[in-house]
């Protein structure tokens, strides 16, 4: 959780950053309602009020009753959605409403959004002027998928303390696109729209936070500041390169997010690499995704004498980015962190696919850590020396290296006497108009078997000017001085305003660390969405292993005498899971043990093992929010019935409103508390089938054509068995064939010699298998379309013996589901003194009881059985005792067990 912070004596909960914008937008939702988003639902509307009034009641406590104070909280909530409105009717380009936009889905919300109708996609995909000059050619692969995007003479105009100034932008980029050219093209096409409108919303969002406005510069603040015929408003020469930074790094964020959606609606499988350099005002930063360069070509004098007597010039080359291949060590490591592997054989690639570990797009490979956050060379000076800017792909670097890229450039450009001389032998290189075409063609002469891309920003060298033109250039014979920028308006009531929303926004209890657009994400998408999102930064997949060995949770799992191991393990007896609860929020103690028995590979029971605690979490805190909004409403209602009977003094409740107070409360820690656990498991579980079918077909798209394909080579699915413990009970949701067991202790049967008792551990089972000898599974299959054959083994479809599983896409449509059949919340016994979960091979040579037996023997140390079963003698190793007791007993199946002694682990209820 974030960390938590005081006010007015009570504690709040810090929100993520994007909260300001759902505060925004629900106090503009409650003022003007549909007026100001049509888009906004009856739903949303009294989400927004609630989320209001629990504010406020938290704030001021007893200060505050909402039924004498609901006028004049709505009067002041309209005044705020009033000045919001305001704002949005004098700001016709950068309106409130699409403010927001602008804040839930970045640049691609706000071209495809009808709140901003004034902004829309440029016609040109690219713009090549007289000093960007590129080249780019298909080479000797079959299709082309490099793009180039180059602007040097982009003029933005900001707002500074002497009025509006043009300031000159450079943009020269380069996409070198892999596996199809769909998402190159798209961010060639979508690169300088994107960076445009990122400018100017961060510019208008600096702003506000940082100017106040009262009653009398109103029109002033509204004509003047937000007017983008005026300017765009910056603080400072340095803000303004912090604007522009963060604009191309905004920028390649919302192209990869926006082609990762394209891709999942169209099944594109393709990716990129980016390096994007901006020049401005004498410097440059550059941003570079996977493999392409950008290169420094600066003058130098060697010592040696040239024909004339005069020290000779040469280009020295320095690299400004550096490739992001999967051998590089903090690439390899993050990885491997992520589940993926490095496949060293020849090129490294990525799970054997991918030569670069940071690309745009490659969506069925962003989970194994291939990342599109580009890495930074921020903001340095240009010098005089600086004589040429190249950026290109890495198939110009196949057969050239750099340093021969300056030498290529300065042979073909340095003197008109040496030019022609080389000419001779390099025809492409024989004048400045083709400096691009003289690198391509002798990379691609040279025997270059990739694309072949290439920018220069150039002029004709002279060793008294610089190479670069004069407004991107700092010393040169001209020099531009740095430009202090201010706005020429005063402003307070604003900052006073926006101060009050601010405390809000860290304050709102009712937000729980949750944004509202985070929410969104959630309601449409569920957990993977979550983790997806950048609606959702605060939430990232755990990297930590997915075997969470503790003290009190044994397992064991062994391959067997198959030939690869598909059995995976998740087992965290010390989850500890914010939940709201009477005394806000508390830190609920839940125990997860997990087993998902792979089979036709480990990709589904990997998965599963990976995302299950994450999701659990995820949907566990999420719905104990939900759930406190909805009670806390029914509450209200409930409050507001029984006052109405009776006449109260101000601010002092009824017995029976204190009653019911109690009550509420009372049920939401307890059943509902274990009813939200409970829904999110059976989420998660839905949740993990979603995903990997999804990933499956991504995946498969990429390397099958036919249905027949798919169906005989990879239709990996999985079992999977989830025991949830808390506050002494159990609940087991079961998919497939592996089991859940109770071993409780009994009377005993018989006494030893000295005396001593002998305890009996009987099994209970709690699951069943889900196969086609039980009815209600068969005759779903059947009614699907499913055949069902009866050999030795009932199986569906001639192959397959389970009717419910994770995975196994290409059976989901004769009627196999991944819906889990829940064994509800039970109360755990003090004779209840282990929790077994398996997977089925230990079943196939021992049976259920026998399974408890074997925990008797080991643990009260029955030394006769111990002489046969070694494993069996320390408490230590009970899952060790099952696993290799099966493995004896002739079991051919992978095999994995967790024993959770539930005594000395807390859950039983004598120690819970």
């Amino acid at each position: 959780m974030p960390p938590s912070v005081t006010a007015k004596g009570h504690n709040f909960y810090q929100l993520p950053k994007s909260s300001f914008s759902s505060l925004t937008s629900s106090l503009a939702s409650v003022s003007h309602h549909k007026h100001a988003n049509p888009r906004l639902t009856t739903k949303s509307y009294n989400d927004s009020w609630n989320c209001a009034i629990y504010l406020f009641q938290d704030i001021l406590g007893e200060q505050f009753d909402e039924k004498s104070m609901t006028k004049r909280f709505e009067i002041v909530l309209l005044v705020v959605g009033l000045f919001l409105c305001a704002i949005s009717c004098a700001t016709p380009e950068v309106s409130v409403s699409c403010m927001m936009a602008y804040d839930e889905g970045g640049a691609p919300a706000v071209l495809q959004s009808p709140e901003c109708p004034q902004w829309g996609h440029s016609s040109r995909s690219h713009n090549r002027t007289g000093n960007c000059q590129f080249a780019t050619l298909q080479g000797h692969r079959d299709y082309q998928e490099d793009c180039i995007t180059c602007d040097l003479e982009m003029n933005i105009r900001f707002l500074g303390k002497d009025g509006p100034k043009e300031v000159l932008v450079g943009v020269a980029a380069v996409f070198d696109g892999h596996g199809g050219k769909e998402a190159s093209e798209m961010a060639s096409k979508n690169f300088l729209d994107y960076f445009l409108l990122h400018v100017v919303f961060k510019a208008y969002k600096q702003a506000l936070s940082s100017k106040g406005l009262n009653a009398d510069n109103a029109g002033d603040f509204c004509s003047n500041l937000l007017s983008p015929d005026e300017g765009i408003p910056v603080s400072g020469e340095e803000a303004m390169h912090d604007i522009l930074k963060k604009a191309l790094l905004s920028t390649l964020h919302d192209i990869d997010t926006e082609f990762s959606r394209e891709a999942f609606d169209h099944g594109y499988v393709s990716g990129s690499t980016g390096t994007v350099v901006l020049l401005v005002d004498g410097q440059m930063v550059v941003a570079s995704v996977g493999d392409s360069k950008a290169l420094l070509c600066s003058a130098k004098t060697k010592n040696t004498l040239g024909n004339e007597g005069t020290p000779s010039m040469v280009l020295e080359v320095e690299e400004l980015t550096r490739d992001h291949h999967p051998d590089r060590d903090d690439e390899r490591a993050r990885i491997e962190a992520a589940g993926g592997f490095v496949h060293t054989w020849g090129v490294p690639r990525v799970n054997g696919i991918l030569a670069v570990s940071r690309a745009i797009g490659d969506v069925y490979l962003k989970r194994y850590g291939v990342s599109p956050v580009p890495e930074l060379i921020d903001w340095r000076h240009l010098t005089a020396n600086d004589s040429y800017l190249v950026v290109a792909s890495d198939g110009i670097f196949e057969t050239l290296r750099p340093q021969n890229v300056c030498d290529l450039l300065l042979d073909a450009d340095v003197q008109v006497d040496q030019a022609n001389e080389m000419s001779k032998s390099s025809d492409s290189c024989s004048s400045s108009s083709s400096l691009p075409d003289c690198i391509v063609k002798e990379a691609y002469e040279k025997g270059s078997g990739d694309n072949l891309s290439a920018i220069a920003a150039i002029t004709a060298l002279d060793l008294h000017c610089c190479g670069l033109q004069l407004s991107l250039h700092t010393g040169c014979t001209l020099q531009l001085e740095g430009v202090e920028f201010d706005l020429p308006i005063k402003m307070g009531g604003l900052k006073v305003v926006l101060l009050v929303l601010g405390i809000l926004m860290f304050a709102v209890p009712c937000s729980y660390g949750v944004s509202v657009a985070c929410m969104e994400v959630y309601d449409e998408g569920r957990a993977p969405a979550v983790f997806r999102s950048p609606e959702c930064h605060d939430w990232v997949l755990s990297a930590k292993v997915h075997q969470n060995e503790t003290m009190n949770c044994q397992f064991e799992t062994t391959r067997g005498r198959r030939r690869y191991q598909e059995d995976q393990i998740s087992c965290n007896l010390d989850m500890q899971i914010p939940l709201l609860g009477e005394n806000g929020q508390e830190d609920v103690r839940v125990g997860v043990v997990a087993v998902f028995d792979g089979h036709i590979g480990k990709e589904a029971s990997e998965m599963a093992s990976k995302l299950v605690l994450d999701y659990f979490f995820v949907h566990s805190m999420i719905g104990s929010f939900k759930n406190w909004l909805s009670l806390k409403e029914e509450q209200n209602l409930a409050f507001q019935n029984i006052n109405e009977d009776v006449e109260l003094e101000p601010h002092k409740p009824t017995i029976a409103s204190r009653s019911l107070e109690g009550t509420l409360q009372v049920i939401l820690q307890e059943s509902t508390r274990i009813g939200i656990l409970k829904e999110g498991l059976v989420k998660t579980i839905k949740d993990i089938d979603s995903a990997f079918t999804e990933a499956s077909l991504l995946f498969l798209s990429y390397f099958y054509c036919s249905l027949s394909s798919f169906e005989n080579d990879l239709a990996a699915g999985s079992t999977a068995v989830v025991a949830l413990l808390v506050d002494g009970q159990i609940l087991v949701a079961n998919v497939g064939d592996s089991k859940a067991l109770l071993c409780s202790e009994k009377l005993p049967l018989h006494r030893e010699a000295d005396g001593a008792s002998i305890p009996y551990l009987s099994v209970k089972e709690l699951t069943s298998d889900h196969n086609p000898h039980r009815d209600e599974e068969r005759a779903r299959i059947e009614a699907a379309g499913g055949v069902i054959s009866w050999y030795d083994t009932p199986v569906i479809n001639g192959h397959f013996p389970m009717t419910r599983a994770l995975g196994d896409v290409p059976l989901k449509r004769y009627g196999v589901i991944s819906d889990p059949e829940v064994t509800d919340w039970q109360p755990l016994a003090a004779d209840d003194s282990y929790l077994v979960v398996a997977s089925d091979g230990i079943f196939e040579s021992l049976e259920p009881q026998k399974v408890c037996n074997l925990i008797r023997d080991a643990h009260f140390q029955d030394t006769k059985k111990s002489k046969q079963l070694d494993s069996c003698l320390d408490q230590s190793s009970l899952a060790n005792c099952i696993v290799r007791t099966a493995f004896k007993k002739g079991s051919t199946d992978n095999l994995s067990a967790v024993v959770v002694p539930l005594r000395s682990a807390s859950f039983s209820p004598e120690n819970s």
